[in-house]
């Protein structure tokens, strides 16, 4: 990596520093991968509630290439999730967010324009929470033959896929339980606005054990040309 940005800085284009500020506020407004600054970093490492993140890059074939999120306990970094996981990351990540694309290889299936919204709740005992991800957005590809001809047939469609979403949201929270790292600030949700629920060291024990139920919920549109789009597969 330090090879790599040598070489950069070295060939006269433009400066790694700039390049990269310009790159995260592009995809910050949109929520499209991970992006974070020193402020951003800080404030998260010493909120005794949410953990810090951090873009992950690697060098291949010479050029810099987003890898996925890096995940920090403290100052010491723990883990990552990787690209193919990325996506439904800043699904968990973001309040609001847009993907550009949301792959799911599974279902022969790619979703595309896809708006995103995620709401928690926990119970009045804090030993669960509830996270809610609600999508609207199109189908890029679908698999050969799949009909949508009826309201009954797409909402099975849209069914399957929020399984299928619902999985790999689930993968995510049990990537980072195992790591003991709450990237996205869900103890942040037990403070009240009189008291405080748990010291840092009470969450930090409750966080990897505890009870997470995940809802995906989807809403498809422009489902005209679904039916053209794979007869033509």
């Amino acid at each position: 990596m330090i090879g790599y940005l040598n070489r950069q800085l070295q060939s006269g284009q433009e400066e790694i520093d700039l390049y990269l500020y310009k790159m995260f506020a592009h995809y910050e407004k949109q929520g499209q991968l991970t992006t974070s600054n020193v402020h951003e970093f800080l404030a998260r490492m010493y909120n005794p509630y949410a953990d810090p993140v951090l873009p992950y890059y690697a060098v291949a074939n010479n050029e810099l290439r987003y890898s996925g999120t890096a995940l920090f306990r403290g100052d010491k970094m723990v883990g990552t999730v990787s690209l193919p996981d990325d996506v439904f990351f800043q699904m968990l990540h973001e309040k609001r967010g847009v993907q550009k694309t949301v792959p799911l290889p599974a279902a022969d299936v790619v979703l595309g324009s896809i708006k995103t919204e995620r709401q928690i709740r926990f119970t009045d005992s804090f030993r669960r929470v509830y996270v809610d991800v609600m999508l609207k957005g199109r189908v890029e590809e679908v698999p050969a033959g799949q009909k949508t001809d009826s309201p009954r047939e797409l909402q099975e469609f849209e069914r399957s896929l929020e399984r299928r979403i619902q999985e790999k949201l689930e993968k995510v929270i049990d990537r980072t339980q195992s790591l003991c790292v709450d990237p996205f600030g869900l103890g942040m949700y037990t403070v009240g606005w009189k008291e405080r629920s748990f010291t840092r060291e009470q969450w930090n024990k409750r966080w990897p054990d505890m009870d997470v139920t995940i809802h995906a919920s989807l809403k498809l549109e422009h489902t005209g040309m679904l039916d053209s789009h794979a007869d033509r597969r």
